[in-house]
C-alpha cells in the first residue's frame, strides 16, 4: 500500500517511539494533500463551544499548590514534551491542530471500526474543541488517514520520504502506530495512523482512541497516572478523567501553540487546577 504523499514542502515527522527518521532526526519532505473539498463531508463538533471553559473566572481563587494538580501538571510535562526512546526528538513547543481534521478511513475497514471512531471523534471534539470531518469513500482532502491492514503489512506501508525501517521499527509490536507531520514545529498538518486488522474488537477500539488523542499533540506514553490512554498498561475505550484533563488543558485558549515548555507548564498549572476542581471525580 502507497500512501499519496509526494515528497515536495518541508514538513516535520513525529511518531509515537521517536526513532529516528532516513533524512535526519525527525525531519523529512513531503506535501500535504489537505484540500478545501474537504469542507463538504460528514462533520463532527463539539456540543458546547460557549462554555466549555467557563471555569476560567475562578481561576486566582483555586488552589493550585496541591499534590493532585502538581502530579497532573507533571504528567501534562511527560506527555507533551516526552520522549520514550530518542531524547533528541523531544518537543520542544506546544503543537496542535488549528482547524478542522479531516479523516479518510484506507484498507480493510469494518462497519464496528467507523462506529468506534465516530464515538471517539465525538468525544474528542467536546473535550478539544476541535471539528472532525469523516470523508466519503473517494473523496479528497484528508489530512488525517486511518489504515487498517493485516499484522503482516503493517511494516510494509510506503510513506515517499519516510525510512522504511522506521515503519518498520514502529510496526515491530504489532498493534497500532502513527506519524505526525508538523509545519510549522507548532501545527499539526497531517496524521497517518495504522492499525493491526486482526486485533480483537476491544483491541481495536482502545487503539483508535489512542492513536487519534495522541495524534492530536500528546505523543508520549507513560504509567506515572493510571489509568489512562497514555499509559501502555491500560486499555480504555473513553478517556480516563486524567486523560479528559490533558486534552482539556492542550486545546484551552489560553495553551497557545507555539509555547515553549516553561511557559506551557506555567499555564498548565492554573488550567488543571481550574479543571480539577470543576471536573467530576
Amino acid at each position: 500500500m502507497v500512501l499519496p504523499i509526494s515528497p515536495q514542502d518541508p514538513w516535520y515527522i513525529h511518531e509515537r517511539t521517536m526513532a529516528k527518521a532516513s533524512s535526519g532526526w525527525a525531519s523529512i519532505s513531503c506535501s500535504t494533500f489537505f484540500s478545501e473539498d474537504a469542507l463538504t463531508c460528514l462533520s463532527i463538533r463539539p456540543t458546547s463551544i460557549s462554555d466549555r471553559w467557563d471555569a476560567s473566572s475562578w481561576a486566582a481563587e483555586l488552589p493550585v499548590a496541591n499534590a493532585r494538580v502538581d502530579s497532573l501538571v507533571r504528567y501534562f510535562d511527560v506527555i507533551v514534551f516526552g520522549a520514550e526512546i530518542e531524547k533528541k526528538l523531544v518537543q520542544k513547543v506546544i503543537a496542535k491542530w488549528d482547524g478542522p481534521i479531516c479523516i479518510a478511513f484506507q484498507g480493510r475497514v469494518r462497519p464496528d471500526y467507523r462506529r468506534f471512531v465516530a464515538s471517539h471523534l465525538k468525544t474528542l471534539a467536546d473535550l478539544t474543541g476541535l471539528t472532525f470531518q469523516v470523508l466519503m469513500p473517494g473523496q479528497k482532502g484528508q489530512n488525517l488517514d486511518l489504515v487498517f491492514v493485516p499484522r503482516a503489512q503493517m511494516g510494509k506501508i510506503a510513506i515517499p520520504g519516510v525510512d522504511p525501517g522506521l515503519i518498520a521499527k514502529l510496526a515491530a509490536p504489532g498493534g497500532c502506530y502513527f506519524l505526525t507531520w508538523k509545519k510549522p514545529e507548532s501545527l499539526i498538518v497531517k496524521v497517518v495512523i495504522v492499525v493491526n486488522s486482526e486485533r480483537d474488537k476491544f483491541a481495536i477500539n482502545h487503539c483508535l482512541l489512542e492513536e487519534i488523542s495522541q495524534s492530536l499533540g500528546l505523543p508520549n506514553d507513560s504509567d506515572l497516572m493510571r489509568p489512562s490512554l497514555f499509559s501502555d498498561r491500560d486499555q480504555l475505550t473513553e478517556p480516563s478523567r486524567t486523560d479528559k484533563i490533558l486534552l482539556k488543558a492542550l486545546y484551552h485558549p489560553r495553551m497557545k501553540a507555539g509555547l515553549s515548555r516553561t511557559e506551557a507548564l506555567r499555564v498548565a498549572k492554573k488550567i488543571i487546577a481550574e479543571l480539577d476542581y470543576v471536573l467530576p471525580r
